[in-house]
């Protein structure tokens, strides 16, 4: 985990807690996002555009994508 926010998610990762600067967060609330439940309905442009928006770098979008798709399956609420 990255920051206290984190730290706070990792039990509760329904937390409303963010922080600015850290990347794990920002996946986290990616994966509650409008366009993550497109994307869970079959429709992953938007997501996958909003992403490709925050890290153009192809390394970091891939690395980014996993992070939000591992949130998106933690915060589903049939498991």
């Amino acid at each position: 985990m990255s920051c206290d926010a984190c730290e706070k998610a990792e039990s509760n990762p329904r937390t409303g807690h963010y922080e600015a600067d850290c990347i794990e967060c920002w996946c986290r609330a990616m994966a509650q996002s409008p366009a993550a439940h497109k994307a869970l309905g079959g429709n992953p442009a938007e997501l996958q555009d909003a992403i490709r928006a925050r890290f153009p770098d192809k390394a970091k979008y891939h690395d980014a994508r996993l992070k939000v798709w591992a949130w998106i399956r933690r915060l589903d609420p049939k498991d």
